[in-house]
C-alpha cells in the first residue's frame, strides 16, 4: 500500500494520515484516513483525496473504492465533493 501523513507545508504539524491500498489483479484501490478533529472541516481531506485519486489514476489504477459508515455526514459528504457514486450500504 501507500501510506502518507498530512502536514501542513513546511511545518512538523501533523494534521492526519490517508493510505491507498492496491487490490491483487491492480486494477482497484481501497483509500481511508483520518484527520486530527482540529483541522476538520476546513477542506484538507478533499485537497489531499482529489491528489491522491488523480496520482493512481495517473498511474493506470482503474477504479478507486472508498468507504465511511453513513451516518458519518461529513465523510459521505467528502465522498460526493469527490464524485464517488453511492454503491451499497453494508450493515455489520
Amino acid at each position: 500500500g501507500i501510506y502518507g501523513a498530512i502536514f501542513y507545508q513546511g511545518s512538523a504539524v501533523l494534521l492526519g494520515f490517508m493510505y491507498a491500498v492496491v487490490d491483487k489483479d491492480g486494477q482497484g484501490v481501497e483509500i481511508a484516513g483520518a484527520l486530527n478533529e482540529l483541522y476538520w472541516g476546513k477542506g484538507f481531506v478533499e485537497e489531499v483525496s482529489f491528489a491522491l485519486i488523480n496520482d493512481l489514476f495517473a498511474s493506470g489504477v482503474g477504479a478507486v473504492l472508498a468507504t465511511s459508515a453513513m451516518e458519518n455526514w461529513s465523510s459521505v459528504r467528502v465522498l460526493k465533493t469527490l464524485n464517488f457514486a453511492e454503491a451499497g450500504v453494508k450493515y455489520v
